[in-house]
């Protein structure tokens, strides 16, 4: 990064939209030239007064022009698998810095070269960053709960069974919630569905932990009587929480009076005046709440402190004729795959093509007659593949490869007779027919078919 500047845009926390187009033209050796389009747009929104920063990184001596909503930035890579990535983005908050990356290998088949390309845009967290980071986010949640706890119950609540469970049910229970949170809402269901399948799995969770809910309450929620659903969960985790603490669970005024004590602001304020004493004061709850969310959340995940309408082109034109791709077609043979930030979150989208950069050796005697397009190539594949996957059989793709640099079909033809004791001159020409089996023989003759040749 020592050669690359970032390009910085300062702009106060509120609702924006990003549209970053990147075009690149890649060429056989791995270098490329990279085009960088970059449109902001501030949109109606609620704004706070905390200053945010996104940043795309550019080589110091590319050619770039900006005009304060539109940066268009031209320049050459070295390499493209180890250069720097212009939308290597930086949180705003706890400054992690993604790490999308590029991908190519090359397939040698004699007549051609299969050029594989791949290109990932990331968010700045990813899914091992994110449960590990929801995991130290319950374990402390659940040590403010049990010092709250132990405020409202007294005595009562020290030495007691529950005391001793809030040490590993209470953090996994919470560690399952969050969970099950981040998990719906990375899922491609309608907002109004997302509240049922929460209170749902929920539900699940607190019964695994041994607290009695009454199946009523959540036929109530599936039914649209949110109110009488909540309440009823409210009331079954009061009485779970009296029985556990050898209280009356019973009684239906104490169960009352533990929900409004749980639910209706009491344990609350309790639960954020343990979280001062423990992170240093409201600010230093807020600070450390803000790196803590962050982590789950990364730039695009899903919250209530989401503001970008991020839009990323990957654009990609490869050496040779376009083979194949999991994005969309140009006129010009290149291809691209548009999607908003939010759905690269948090796995992250590639753009995975491939191309076809034929050899002078497919236009050689005796394969005049080999057409040089796309179909041909893949029946080419097709058929010296070796038995598992796509890889080349190195040995019929060298016979092939012989033919056209002899312009004679006679390596073909030595190697299905198996001489046993090749005569001197082809030793001397430098190839030594190999022992092929019959499977390897049967492809060679669907090979001499298709070429027409006969001995």
């Amino acid at each position: 990064m020592k050669n690359c500047f970032p390009l910085t845009f300062l702009f106060l926390a509120s609702c924006l939209e990003v549209r970053a187009e990147l075009r690149t033209e890649v060429r056989s050796d791995k270098s490329g030239l990279r085009m960088l389009e970059v449109r902001m747009e501030e949109t109606e929104g609620s704004v706070s007064d905390k200053q945010r920063s996104m940043l795309f990184w550019v080589p110091r001596d590319a050619h770039w022009t900006e005009n304060g909503t539109l940066f268009q930035s031209t320049y050459s890579v070295g390499n493209l698998e180890t250069g720097p990535h212009p939308l290597q983005l930086r949180h705003p908050d706890s400054g992690d810095i993604s790490k999308p990356n590029v991908q190519i290998t090359t397939q040698d088949w004699g007549l051609f070269q299969v050029f594989q390309y791949q290109e990932t845009f990331r968010d700045v967290v990813q899914p091992d960053g994110i449960k590990n980071a929801i995991l130290e986010i319950t374990k402390e949640c659940a040590a403010i709960a049990s010092l709250a706890l132990r405020e409202f119950v007294g005595q009562a609540f020290e030495g007691s069974d529950f005391q001793k469970r809030l040490a590993s049910d209470l953090e996994q229970a919470s560690f399952q919630l969050g969970e099950l949170y981040w998990q719906i809402w990375t899922m491609e269901i309608p907002d109004s569905e997302r509240e049922k399948k929460l209170i749902h799995g929920a539900s699940r969770i607190l019964l695994q932990y041994g607290c009695e809910l009454d199946s009523k309450s959540i036929q109530a929620f599936a039914r649209g009587d949110k109110e009488t659903a909540l309440q009823d969960l409210q009331e079954g985790i009061a009485r779970w929480l009296l029985k556990e603490l050898e209280m009356d669970f019973e009684s239906q005024v104490a169960i009352q009076k533990w929900r409004g004590l749980l639910f209706d602001g009491p344990f609350e304020d309790e639960f954020f005046h343990q979280a001062q004493l423990r992170h240093g004061g409201e600010e230093g709850v807020e600070e450390w709440f803000e790196k803590a969310y962050a982590r789950v959340q990364g730039i695009f995940g899903p919250g209530i402190f989401t503001e970008l309408d991020f839009e990323v082109v990957l654009v990609a034109k490869l050496p040779g004729n376009l083979l194949k791709t999991n994005g969309m077609m140009n006129k010009d043979g290149s291809t691209f795959l548009a999607f908003s930030g939010a759905n690269a979150y948090p796995d992250g989208r590639s753009l995975d093509c491939s191309s076809i950069v034929w050899s002078p050796l497919a236009s050689a005697i005796p394969l005049n007659g080999f057409p040089q397009d796309n179909q041909s190539a893949a029946r080419f594949i097709q058929l010296f593949s070796l038995p598992k996957g796509q890889n080349p059989d190195p040995e019929l793709v060298e016979i092939v490869r012989q033919c056209a640099f002899h312009m004679s079909w006679k390596p073909l033809s030595d190697s299905l007779n198996q001489l046993e004791t090749p005569r001197r001159n082809e030793v001397e020409a430098g190839f030594l027919p190999p022992i092929l089996d019959e499977g390897q023989k049967e492809k060679l003759r669907i090979f001499k078919t298709w070429m027409k040749y006969d001995e």
